[in-house]
């Protein structure tokens, strides 16, 4: 098993128990854990050839339980969870949809990437709390102030459906059926979009975000 890339992570143990994997670890921020996988060695060995997570970029951040992604890392902010979207030829003209569970707190952050080029140069809308939700962009590695669009009811730690147009430099957020609100794309990251390929992701901050679904068309 490789541990962590940045040393947080001891070398774990392994076994298995009446039809039950065990993985028992210690971490920095973790004195004592137990990872459950429900099958077996084998089957595990099989999963592990093609992983839930094999269509996303390699990351720390993102985890599947109970055939649900999470993101549960502050790291995702600058670096979030992204994903290639195959068959899509145009990246400055599709829809976005996917279903998130963000869990509530007074400062926290779940972002949904609508424009990626890299971590460097992208876009994103986020909800800071059910009354504010921004549009902001990152350009060159530096996060540009955020443009407000308004409330959106969707963080009560209950599941939502978000939905994202982008058509050319215009982006809409729909959450829930409802008109949250809509924003341009500056100049400089629709040319540093043109021709790559179709990319979206996620992202949080001091905060953890359950998705049950994505679809991109």
């Amino acid at each position: 098993m490789a541990r962590h890339g940045h040393g947080h992570l001891s070398d774990p143990t392994v076994c298995e128990v009446n039809g039950r994997v065990f993985m028992i670890y210690q971490g920095a921020q973790t004195p004592l854990g137990v990872a459950t996988f429900d099958g077996t060695l084998a089957e595990l060995a099989r999963r592990l050839e093609h992983p839930p997570l094999s269509q996303w970029a390699p990351s720390f951040y993102g985890m599947v339980e109970g055939g649900t992604l999470k993101i549960a890392d502050n790291g995702s902010d600058t670096d979030p969870l992204h994903a290639e979207v195959k068959g899509l030829r145009d990246p400055q003209r599709y829809t976005l949809e996917c279903r998130l569970q963000c869990y509530a707190g007074p400062t926290n952050r779940a972002s949904v990437i609508v424009r990626y080029v890299d971590k460097d140069n992208l876009a994103r809308f986020w909800i800071q709390d059910g009354e504010r939700t921004y549009y902001q962009e990152r350009l060159q590695g530096e996060f540009r102030t955020p443009v407000a669009l308004g409330a959106n009811r969707a963080y009560d730690a209950g599941w939502h459906d978000w939905v994202v147009e982008v058509d050319g430099s215009r982006n809409r957020l729909v959450i829930d059926g409802q008109m949250v609100g809509e924003c341009e794309t500056t100049a400089w990251l629709l040319e540093r979009q043109a021709g790559a390929p179709v990319q979206i992701g996620f992202s949080t901050l001091d905060t953890y975000v359950s998705i049950a679904y994505v679809r991109v068309r």
